[in-house]
């Protein structure tokens, strides 16, 4: 006699759950820049945390790669009308991007890595790293190791978020030369002059210590 209404509990707790979960469904969507999600650097890295979350959280998740600068923004919109609950920018480039979309629909919600907006812009979450602090430690490192007493930095494209990391790179070895009383040098990069050298793509930014020759390396 009890097992109906039991079996009529049951189901109407399935469907109570199954109205939560609607109600509380997810989705992250990604835009990355002209580097691709294979990127191994801030595409690839977001785009694992998004798959992260989709394993453990159970969220949807949505990506777009840009073939070129040009996508950007439709991209943007894109994800805007396919109705993602967060939207996932990578990437410096897109900060121009970004802020228009986001301008242009105030109700969605944005995130660019790599980039931050003075004055902020309500709904964009700018995330920004203190790139040059782990690259101060490169350089000084770098300058402890090296057996010329020169040390090199090349980037990719001439930007804050990679002069950045070359800032501190610099700023390293200067800081070393101060504590140990040596004279390393530093290739590739002059912190002042905010000159150095680029591959001009987005190749990682790449910090090392130079070896002229084959016995020194």
């Amino acid at each position: 006699l009890h097992y109906p209404l039991r079996r009529q509990r049951q189901m109407c707790i399935r469907d109570r759950l199954m109205t939560i979960n609607s109600a509380n469904a997810f989705t992250a969507c990604q835009v990355t820049d002209v580097g691709g999600v294979d990127d191994k650097s801030f595409n690839q890295t977001a785009w694992k945390g998004v798959q992260d979350a989709v394993a453990k959280h159970g969220i949807d998740s949505k990506l777009l790669e840009s073939k070129s600068e040009t996508d950007y923004e439709p991209h943007l919109n894109s994800m805007v009308n396919a109705g993602c609950d967060v939207i996932i920018a990578v990437g410096f480039l897109m900060g121009e991007a970004t802020k228009n979309a986001a301008e242009a629909n105030k109700d969605s919600k944005f995130t660019i890595i790599d980039f931050a907006y003075d004055p902020t812009v309500p709904n964009i979450l700018g995330q920004v790293f203190a790139t040059d602090q782990a690259a101060f430690l490169a350089g000084y490192v770098s300058a402890g190791v090296s057996k010329t007493g020169i040390v090199g930095t090349f980037g990719g494209i001439n930007i804050p978020p990679v002069t950045g990391f070359m800032d501190g790179f610099a700023w390293g070895v200067k800081h070393y030369n101060k504590v140990k009383g040596k004279n390393v040098q530093v290739l590739g990069w002059d912190p002042d002059a905010k000159e150095g050298l680029f591959t001009n793509n987005f190749d990682s930014t790449c910090l090392l210590y130079t070896s002229p020759s084959p016995r020194d390396s």
